[in-house]
């Protein structure tokens, strides 16, 4: 188990640097900036390893553990970003212009862990979707299926978000239902 964390950790160290160095240093911040980037940078980091480490009761303190997966979820996304960032500098040799893709780049990943967010509070999404198939039998016609697909239920998603996603379900009438995906 300690091998694993401390391997988990040293990558997400590097994450983390490189997010620093490539997005933040290169952006040529006012010292103000920079500092409060950093303190933010570290703060993240040591929340991840504590979550980790279950040093505190995270899933007691549930605005302590949605901060740590928001910016969980936003490093990832810009470490991504960034590293897409790079690629396109390094094609286009457009580094005279890297603090507005820097700004640019942070700007998209926040918006889509917003966007993430909100997907996430807004709840179960219902799609119809109607399939036809010469192959299907006449006499099944109207069958209907519902599947289910990445409740990640856990620290964050919890039973009552659970029972919000059967009981929609069981609404729909279906003849068979599939679940698919991440549950937990």
């Amino acid at each position: 188990m300690y091998v694993f964390v401390a391997v988990i950790s040293t990558i997400l160290a590097g994450i983390w640097f490189y997010i620093w160095k490539s997005l933040v240093v290169a952006s040529h911040l006012p010292p103000w900036a920079y500092f409060s980037v950093l303190g933010i940078l570290i703060i993240t980091y040591f929340l991840q390893m504590f979550r980790w480490f279950e040093w505190a009761n995270f899933d007691a303190k549930p605005k302590l553990l949605f901060v740590t997966y928001f910016f969980l979820g936003l490093m990832s996304l810009l470490f991504f970003g960034t590293a897409v960032k790079d690629l396109l500098l390094l094609v286009f040799k457009a580094f005279s212009q890297e603090p507005q893709f820097n700004a640019v780049t942070f700007l998209i990943c926040l918006l889509a862990s917003v966007w993430g967010i909100r997907t996430a509070f807004k709840g179960p999404e219902i799609k119809n979707v109607k399939l036809t198939s010469p192959h299907w039998p006449a006499s099944q016609d109207g069958f209907k299926i519902a599947q289910i697909s990445d409740l990640h239920v856990g620290t964050m998603i919890k039973k009552r978000y659970v029972e919000d996603v059967v009981t929609k379900t069981l609404t729909l009438n279906p003849d068979l239902i599939v679940i698919t995906g991440d549950l937990g």
